[in-house]
């Protein structure tokens, strides 16, 4: 019964070090990149609005894919380089065009696309409403 206990003990020391340990290095990983607290937030700041290309509906922030993260990585490096967050995103975007963007900027294409039916389906209503009317009137 001791020696049971004693190695569950020893089993939850090693699991609390390990645990300490990899916290630790998050956080040293993710702040020994920047030279101030107002960059890391910049950084955060910027990834956040960014898009994984693997990823439908996560930031940059949010996903653990290989992909997200290596462009979280090139963002960070960006910041720290010294660039400003609307000349980082119009690298990515021409890397990567505008689907990197979390709310990518409007554009005349999408109000095309969802106008034309609007428009085709109007027209066809008048159409139909015009022989409906002209059909009433030779009926009678």
């Amino acid at each position: 019964m001791r020696l049971r206990l004693s190695r569950v003990v020893l089993l939850s020391a090693t699991l609390l070090i390990v645990s300490m340990s990899l916290r630790a290095y998050e956080q040293t990983s993710n702040s020994e990149v920047f030279e101030s607290h107002q960059q890391r937030a910049q950084a955060i700041s910027i990834a956040s609005e960014l898009r994984c290309a693997e990823c439908e509906n996560e930031n940059l922030i949010e996903s653990n894919k290989p992909a997200a993260q290596a462009l979280k990585l090139q963002v960070f490096s960006l910041v720290k380089a010294g660039f400003s967050g609307e000349e980082i995103k119009q690298k990515l975007v021409a890397e990567y065009g505008q689907q990197v963007l979390y709310q990518p900027g409007s554009s005349a294409f999408p109000l095309i696309l969802w106008g034309i039916p609007i428009l085709v389906s109007l027209v066809v209503a008048v159409f139909c409403l015009r022989v409906f009317r002209q059909r009433k009137r030779a009926g009678r």
